[in-house]
């Protein structure tokens, strides 16, 4: 992600596009490529929004409407159509199935079975020994059925370049987290107390809440300060964790895409992006099971940051400038404009005056720590029978309803729309109250409502800050209740406040009101 201090000329960044190309791997995915622009365009930002905006213009009308849906995150039937593939839209278990064994058959013939005990991979380019590795110790885990549907997701089920993503992807794992990366999840604490460091810092974090359809969102908060060889290593095996172990693990994402939001960093010792940067910026793109379906960058409206524009769209290549969107001015503009698409920006990582906050983050932490303690337990068999479906979540869905925890589920998508259900429930109890339900039957009707439409109930643990699913009716009766009471407080008030002002209304003489106030 592009930053640049504000003091700092484009000759002075040490970035060399065309120099960028030779360490570019081959891409595999429709997302960003890294595409070389003459040096006279880049000086020339309006001529690459031109560029830009000629790409746009030439696509077809069903791309482009598709184009727009993901990055609104709205689900329309034109969906179908973005990259020309219907069948890539939806999943059926008869398509995965089929997707499975042609990935495997393309996997057979990127590393055939007689070659690897001798590791002659077929490959020139490539060797592939982390999946050769993987096969030798017998993993149970890369090869299992949820760990390669990410990859083939990711591109859109396309067998081939899933498993091209899948071999280079296990290879960068076991570069940054070692051999034990193939048996298992990445844990929290596979980070030395350094890397911990770089976590809390919260350069990138993870969002708390979803976009309106339900895609996790990544924010850039400026970059980390690297210094040496280590602080350089540190900050990308943070990063292919946030990736690897947590966004490629929720399968909304994985089906739906992720949203990446990017702030440069406006302070004076920033450092600029060089080409090993760019290098790991296309081995994430091309290689984490991931698909980008939006991303945005807000860029303050100064000279300075022109180029950064420019470059921004030179980096993301064609196929991500289909998907992008570029916000200039503040930051309270952009906070405005992201809103549009559907993201909750009281949840951004940053203040009005750019501060970093790490409240978001500390929970983060602490909830991904219980989360893999229970993965632990559960591989070594210490569950008890409690314990046993008692894993939290630490991102609730959109179609979820929170309890507990106020500060997010006020404005959860799940509790506005339960909310006017509940709302709808009452009005027509007050229009019909002889034949309304009493008591728990009539809460009871309400569950059973939710339930029919998708509504799952959550209930916030403080001790671990993760939701736990509500499965005990009579609890779920107390919660509903509680939230029923506040409703009805909130519609007393209301219909107090609407008589109060119509008392206070006069009609004068020539028929016009006029509000009264006492001298």
């Amino acid at each position: 992600m592009v930053d640049v201090a504000d003091n700092v000329e484009f000759s002075d960044m040490g970035m060399d596009i065309n120099g960028m190309m030779d360490l570019e791997p081959e891409p595999v995915c429709i997302a960003t490529t890294m595409t070389p622009i003459p040096d006279d365009d880049i000086n020339k930002p309006k001529k690459m929004e031109l560029m830009w905006a000629k790409e746009l213009y030439e696509m077809k009308p069903e791309e482009r409407e598709a184009a727009n849906n993901e990055l609104h995150g709205v689900e329309f039937d034109s969906n179908a159509c973005f990259n020309n593939d219907v069948t890539t839209t939806t999943e059926s278990p008869r398509q995965r199935a089929y997707a499975l064994n042609a990935m495997q058959d393309v996997l057979d013939e990127l590393v055939p079975p007689s070659s690897i005990s001798s590791f002659q991979i077929n490959n020139n380019r490539c060797n592939y020994k982390a999946y050769v590795r993987g096969l030798e110790l017998g993993s149970v885990y890369i090869r299992s059925p949820d760990f390669r549907l990410r990859f083939l997701r990711a591109d859109r089920f396309d067998p081939r370049k899933a498993a091209t993503r899948y071999c280079n992807c296990l290879d960068l794992l076991v570069e940054y987290f070692g051999e034990k990366a193939l048996n298992r999840s990445l844990y929290l604490s596979d980070l030395s107390y350094e890397e911990l460091k770089t976590l809390r810092e919260g350069n990138v974090q993870i969002m708390p809440s979803r976009d309106r359809n339900g895609r996790r969102i990544l924010v850039f908060c400026g970059r980390t300060i690297i210094k040496t060889e280590e602080d350089f290593f540190s900050s990308n095996k943070v990063m292919i964790y946030l990736l690897m172990g947590v966004l490629a693990g929720d399968v909304t994402t994985q089906c739906k895409g992720a949203v990446v939001l990017i702030f440069p960093d406006k302070a004076p010792n920033a450092q600029p992006m060089n080409r090993r940067d760019a290098f790991m910026l296309n081995k994430y793109i091309n290689y984490i099971p991931l698909r980008w379906s939006a991303m945005h960058f807000c860029i303050p409206d100064e000279p300075v940051f022109h180029i950064v524009r420019t470059l921004s769209l030179a980096l993301i290549g064609p196929a991500g400038r289909k998907i992008c969107r570029l916000h200039s001015g503040s930051l309270i503009e952009c906070d405005y404009a992201l809103s549009s698409y559907g993201i909750i920006v009281k949840d951004l990582p940053r203040t009005y005056t750019g501060i970093i906050k790490i409240k978001n983050l500390s929970r983060f932490v602490k909830v991904r720590a219980a989360i893999d303690d229970y993965r632990k337990k559960a591989v070594e068999g210490e569950l008890n029978s409690t314990e046993y479906d008692a894993c939290g979540i630490e991102c609730p869905e959109v179609n979820c309803v929170l309890f507990g925890n106020k500060a997010q589920s006020w404005d959860h998508p799940g509790n506005i729309e339960f909310r006017d259900v509940m709302e709808e429930k009452e009005k027509e109890r007050d229009r019909f109250p002889r034949s309304c339900l009493k008591g728990d039957r009539y809460i009871d009707s309400m569950i059973q409502e939710g339930i029919l439409r998708n509504f799952r109930f959550c209930d916030y643990d403080k001790k671990k800050s993760w939701y736990t699913e509500i499965n005990n009716m009579e609890s779920l009766r107390h919660k509903i209740t509680q939230l029923l009471t506040g409703i009805r407080k909130r519609r007393k008030a209301m219909k107090m406040m609407h008589h109060i002002r119509r008392e206070a209304l006069v009609e004068s003489s020539d028929g016009v009101c006029k509000c009264f106030f006492p001298q």
